[in-house]
């Protein structure tokens, strides 16, 4: 029922969520720290236009509690493919108005709109994807990766390799996605993704970060301390 999903859902995010707001607060605070932290541990701040300093990373938390609250409206939108594909291109030129009239940027849902229908849509195909062999979508997955990076990371190539990522993850069962090194990091991902700007704060304090005068080999440093301290934390917590 809806109750017990919307409980599921605020226990998963908000006691993690909340401890790295009030550390976050404790590290810079400032009157202008406490106002974002209040609207922060609301979980609704994905009303709020402006972005937030606090815990930066988090705008995806607002944006995805927004999700949430109107999951049922949602569940509407994509009740049939033919309903769920108009909507696809309706939010598709909602992120060309956004964007380039409404000055909005990825913390909004209509702006991001477009994300959420994909999913929906993978969802209503999950049978047809899933008798497709793994191995052409791999090798489209890669092309799709390439070209995203070689076109700048553009929006409709974010989109479509987005959209190519959970096609393969719903299509295939190899060992490449289903093994133990997966399922350890997928237990705590939400709590690695929160807390890895905070770990590198640390670390940046610590004076970690240029081990090297090797540019490339103190950025494979960084990220690898990064991953270790994250794991921990959420681990620990």
């Amino acid at each position: 029922d809806w109750e017990t999903f919307y409980l599921k859902r605020f226990k998963k995010i908000f006691p993690f969520f909340s401890l790295l707001v009030l550390l976050d607060i404790l590290v810079s605070p400032s009157i202008n720290s406490l106002y974002e932290g209040f609207a922060d541990i609301t979980l609704l701040f994905g009303f709020i236009p402006q972005s937030m300093n606090v815990i930066g990373v988090g705008w995806f938390i607002g944006l995805v509690f927004v999700f949430y609250l109107i999951f049922p409206f949602y569940c509407v939108l994509i009740k049939t493919k033919k309903r769920a594909w108009i909507i696809f291109i309706i939010s598709l030129i909602y992120n060309f108005v956004c964007s380039n009239y409404f000055d909005l940027s990825r913390t909004n849902i209509l702006y991001s709109g477009y994300f959420f229908i994909a999913g929906g849509l993978i969802y209503l195909y999950r049978n047809e994807i899933s008798k497709i062999k793994p191995f052409p979508l791999l090798c489209l997955l890669i092309f799709v990766i390439v070209s995203y990076y070689l076109l700048n990371g553009s929006f409709l190539m974010c989109l479509i390799a987005s959209i190519m990522l959970v096609v393969y993850a719903v299509g295939s069962s190899s060992k490449l996605l289903d093994n133990s090194i997966t399922h350890f990091f997928s237990n705590i991902s939400l709590e690695i993704y929160l807390s890895h700007m905070f770990i590198f704060r640390i670390l940046e304090k610590l004076n970690l970060l240029a081990l090297t005068k090797i540019r490339g080999v103190s950025y494979m440093i960084t990220v690898f301390l990064v991953i270790v301290g994250a794991s921990m934390f959420a681990l620990c917590f």
